[in-house]
């Protein structure tokens, strides 16, 4: 009698056992790309990856806005206009007030633009990638698109949240343009003491880690997606987002 109570509280035991609860899938697919993104291209979501994403953002761009000291780069834009020599200090601080204005009111405004913007690039790129890569026989699911592609943002997230760090370590900030992170391997280079100059700087240059660590993401998604394998899908997008930076590093220098 005590062994059958012991199977019947076994068994309701085993019947009543819940399974390990799991990241949700685009969470997942940073730390497993190919079992995360194969989920999330199922039943994954566009509001988590893409609220993070905004979230990151946008905390960066106030962090920018806390640290920004345009003083420098007044300066110099006024010397080299040839206003400095005949303004007063305080129309010196006055264009300096102006220019941190100017920078915080840009700085926000793309930090709330550009996750949205990069989720409609990124679902073109799907569209795109999956249409060359999947053959006669398989069919991109387009209700995977935008999940993917919202998945391909976290790559992203990740680089303005330490982005963030970077900028409340330092006293100021500077308003001229300049990169607070070390990702790409021109940069990496240079900080190991062998910068790379000419082509092959600007080759190398487009080459960026956190954007590679996206495309990657996209390929595990772009295969579960369309049900081809994964090597195929992978050799499509890193083509397709090579000659894409490389574009995009051109145009910008």
């Amino acid at each position: 009698m005590e062994r059958e109570a012991m199977l019947r509280t076994t068994g309701a035991n085993t019947d009543t056992a819940q399974p390990p609860r799991r990241l949700p899938p685009s969470l997942e697919a940073l730390v497993a790309p190919e079992a995360g993104m194969s989920r999330q291209a199922r039943v994954g979501g566009v509001l988590l990856p893409l609220g993070l994403a905004m979230l990151f953002a946008l905390s960066a761009g106030l962090s920018a806005a806390v640290r920004v000291n345009a003083r420098e780069a007044t300066l110099q834009e006024l010397e080299t206009s040839g206003q400095l020599a005949t303004m007063s200090d305080r129309a010196i601080d006055d264009a300096q007030k102006a220019a941190e204005q100017t920078f915080v009111v840009k700085r926000i405004a793309l930090a709330i633009a550009a996750p949205p913007a990069w989720l409609l690039l990124l679902a073109l790129g799907v569209l795109i990638v999956g249409w060359f890569a999947k053959g006669r026989t398989n069919q991109l699911k387009l209700s995977a698109v935008f999940p993917v592609a919202a998945a391909g943002l976290l790559p992203f997230a990740i680089a303005d949240l330490l982005e963030t760090g970077s900028t409340l370590q330092r006293a100021t900030l500077s308003s001229a343009p300049a990169p607070l992170l070390t990702s790409t391997l021109t940069q990496m280079a240079e900080a190991l003491g062998h910068p790379i100059v000419g082509a092959a700087g600007k080759i190398l240059s487009a080459v960026d880690v956190f954007s590679l660590w996206s495309a990657v993401l996209v390929a595990f998604g772009v295969a579960a997606a369309s049900n081809i394998p994964t090597r195929r899908a992978l050799v499509f997008t890193l083509i397709g987002w090579f000659a894409f930076r490389l574009i995009r590093t051109v145009l910008l220098h």
